[in-house]
């Protein structure tokens, strides 16, 4: 069985060194496309699932231990009879042949070559194991000594000897075989010789400063990826072209030069994968820039009745979306940068296709080198005949990103924040609930999160709301609104056959911390005071815009509502509600929370007969009367605080 499986060591680490030489593929790789390929859409969508960016490497590592198991078990078999260990390479050899044979990017002699040198080496390495088990002069017998099955007594010494040199035979042609194979095109070369201009939109600057929300831009080396591609594609830009073919008028290629020359659109879009569960993290945000697709068509010329584009790779993987899609305005292209440098290898170089508001696998083509006009009912892209939806519009969706799910966190303003997508649509509102985890979630009230910048109709928007925690245990959940005005549905669906929905939720816990009174549970106008003190110095901010209005006998004017700008601890500026600026002197009359809990005390320093006040839960006064002397008509005096917005 050792004999066995160090042979078919040989065999993989001689099929690795064939290819380096040849420029050939590996045939591990390409067993491992084909095992992607056949494989049922539920058992791929089980891998993900389980797996996630790491499902490429397990299968890659599981190709190799198969092929060592079955050569373990093959080496008993030769052993009695050598015609079985031939006949098992010689079909080792046609299974990696037949693999690599089916790749456009390898050459069938070259693959034929590697597997017949993968085979042959195997074979020979099994036969020599086999011979060097067995003694050149049979030692003497005795109980303790080994058998070979059907060669007799074993010299354990010799082959071991000689096991140690063909295991370390085999690791150094498979190491020196990908080293030949790595560099065989050097795509970070032809990408650094790429000019660029520089892109619009700054990237890793826009965005709020809350520590654990996903980014605005997300950075190349951070956006997910998945693909079939199980080793990515190295494409030598000297060769490559971009066709345009099927149901047009003028098909036409294009070079990476004239590609490039041509790419003057730049656009932010936020690419989703269907696989992506509810909170789960395979989308991303990034600035892209490309030819707009709708001007190669029009250039191509689609005939009447081509109603499906369909984006071919350089290894055949195949996307396919409504040519609608491409002609209704949406910033449609064939991408040739992401956030200001070329593509990344990972990433699709030299171009790739992006359409926004459509999930990945019916658009997102990456190593792009043909885009063929087709009908939707005469051809199925690759997913499709796996059991995903043909039409896949991206669908709105919210993630909160921070605090994660299950933390303890402590009393006071805790920032939840994360972000929001609805493909084209952009989104309008996100909205959060907190409720009591052991209680009923539908109890508890949406509330309004301040959204972030929106780069464009196709981009996620990043979101927070200051939470005035409390102590306890509880649950979190987000929804978002797109520009359309429909809200994110709350019905759990999975991912097949067309993208999950339901809100992402999560539970926590906040810490014992300090004690914190409701200050409206106080009747005493002193302790109420004292305890909404107590919860603005927790709960409140420095900076933060407010709608206040004075309440008292006064002229209408001085009763309008005007909103407040305090930065610093003071009221910087303010205006009346749609009106213009107000004048500094004027402004003097608006007084920040602090200055109200001022008020608040002056009255009750002066013995007022009457004090009402009611706070809000982060410790603000949201709404005072003050009737200084009963036996005095008109000189009673409050106002109204609406809202307080931290900036």
């Amino acid at each position: 069985m050792l004999a066995g499986l160090i042979a078919a060591a040989v065999a993989l680490g001689a099929a690795e060194l064939a290819a380096g030489l040849t420029g050939g593929a590996s045939l591990i790789v390409e067993v491992g496309d084909v095992v992607v390929e056949r494989t049922p859409g539920p058992v791929v969508k089980w891998a993900i699932d389980l797996l996630g960016t790491n499902d490429k490497p397990f299968l890659l590592a599981s190709v190799t231990v198969i092929s060592l198991v079955l050569g373990a078990a093959l080496g008993p078999l030769a052993g009695r009879w050598s015609i079985v260990g031939l006949l098992g390479f010689a079909i080792f050899g046609a299974i990696g042949a037949a693999a690599a044979a089916r790749d456009p990017l390898t050459d069938t002699s070259i693959a034929i070559f590697t597997a017949l040198f993968a085979g042959v080496a195997g074979y020979l390495a099994l036969q020599a194991l086999l011979a060097a088990a067995v003694p050149a002069s049979g030692p003497a017998a005795s109980e303790a000594s080994p058998t070979v099955p059907g060669r007799g007594l074993a010299d354990r010494r010799r082959f071991l000897g000689f096991a140690a040199g063909a295991t370390g035979g085999a690791a150094l042609a498979a190491f020196t075989g990908r080293g030949i194979l790595g560099p065989a095109v050097d795509v970070e070369a032809q990408r650094e010789a790429v000019a660029l201009p520089p892109t619009e939109i700054e990237v890793g600057t826009n965005g709020f400063e809350v520590d654990g929300i996903s980014p605005l831009i997300t950075p190349n080396d951070k956006f997910y990826r998945i693909d079939t591609a199980l080793v990515v594609p190295r494409v030598d830009t000297a060769d490559w072209k971009l066709s345009i073919t099927g149901m047009v008028d003028n098909p036409f290629e294009l070079t990476f030069d004239e590609l490039l020359e041509q790419a003057t659109m730049e656009e932010a879009v936020t690419l989703a994968c269907v696989s992506n569960e509810v909170g789960d993290n395979l989308v991303g945000n990034a600035i892209w820039r490309g030819v707009p697709l709708a001007s190669l068509l029009e250039r191509a010329g689609v005939r009447e009745g081509a109603t499906q584009i369909v984006g071919r790779s350089v290894d055949n993987f195949t996307t396919g979306f409504p040519t609608e899609v491409a002609l209704d305005g949406r910033p449609a292209m064939v991408a040739i940068a992401m956030n200001g440098e070329p593509l990344p290898a990972a990433h699709g170089f030299p171009a790739r296709l992006v359409v926004p508001g459509l999930y990945g696998y019916v658009s997102a083509t990456k190593w792009l080198k043909e885009i063929e006009l087709n009908t939707l009912e005469g051809y199925d892209a690759y997913w499709i005949p796996r059991g995903w939806s043909k039409i896949a519009p991206i669908k709105t969706q919210s993630r909160i990103d921070t605090p994660r799910n299950g933390r303890e966190v402590e009393p006071g303003r805790v920032p939840i924040g994360g972000v929001a997508w609805g493909g084209i649509r952009s989104i309008d509102r996100v909205e959060v609930r907190i409720s009591p985890r052991d209680g009923d979630a539908s109890e508890g009230e949406w509330v309004a999160a301040e959204l972030g910048e929106k780069l464009s109709q196709s981009t996620w928007r990043q979101w927070v709301y200051q939470w005035p925690a409390q102590t306890g245990e509880y649950r979190v959940e987000v929804r978002a609104t797109d520009g359309e005005g429909k809200v994110q549905t709350a019905e759990r669906q999975p991912p097949a056959p067309d993208g999950a929905t339901g809100h992402h939720t999560i539970s926590l816990r906040v810490s014992e911390g300090a004690s914190l009174a409701d200050p409206n549970s106080f009747t005493d106008p002193a302790e109420a005071l004292a305890a909404a003190r107590a919860r603005w110095a927790v709960f409140g901010q420095d900076d933060y815009d407010m709608l206040f209005n004075w309440r008292c006998f006064c002229p209408p004017a001085q009763l309008a509502p005007v909103d407040l700008q305090v930065r610093g601890s003071r009221v910087f500026s303010g205006n009346f509600t749609g009106g213009p600026e107000l004048p500094r002197d004027q402004l003097e009359e608006y007084q920040t929370v602090d200055g109200l809990f001022d008020f608040i005390q002056d009255a009750i320093d002066r013995q007022a007969v009457q004090i009402t006040a009611t706070y809000d839960q982060t410790g603000f006064p949201a709404s005072v009367w003050v009737d200084y002397d009963e036996r005095t008509g008109d000189e009673e005096r409050g106002f109204q605080l609406h809202e307080v917005k931290t900036v």
